[in-house]
């Protein structure tokens, strides 16, 4: 180890525009600062910018933390999204694709998100309810609760 070297990162958050990427925010952190550490940070920053309305926030695994997403939606309102650890267990209806099946295993369309109640909603694919055994008696429409599936 050098005495004479200082690590640090930089987590910049950037949004894009018609004329290309726009950083909008940095935080400049010694580089032993875990990146999920830092995510709370920035969000409330950005929310200090005046009529600046972030709905959703795309990041890298290096920021994934359900717990720390759960926090941000619902402090700041603030959908956090990031790709899936490889190691992560997903419910029994998601496919590793993460497509979210019906009963009959057919997949489902996304409908909507609840942020008070933290509910995914999914309707069927009427391409597959049409032919599908269990049509009569399916209601056609799912939830998924992210408080029950951390």
């Amino acid at each position: 180890m050098n005495r004479y070297f200082v690590g640090y990162r930089k987590h910049t958050i950037i949004s894009r525009s018609s004329q290309g990427p726009v950083p909008l925010l940095s935080i400049v952190l010694p580089a032993n600062v875990h990146d999920v550490d830092v995510l709370l940070p920035l969000v409330e920053k950005l929310k200090e910018v005046e009529k600046l309305d972030i709905e959703y926030l795309v990041a890298d695994l290096g920021y994934y933390d359900g717990d720390k997403h759960i926090k941000v939606l619902t402090e700041h309102d603030v959908i956090v999204t990031t790709g899936v650890k490889s190691n992560a267990i997903l419910p029994e209806n998601v496919t590793e694709d993460l497509k979210v099946l019906c009963q009959a295993d057919h997949p489902l369309v996304w409908d909507g998100f609840d942020k008070k109640e933290l509910f995914s909603w999914y309707k069927g694919d009427e391409k597959y309810c049409q032919s599908c055994l269990f049509s009569a008696t399916c209601d056609k429409s799912f939830d998924f609760s992210y408080m029950e599936n951390r």
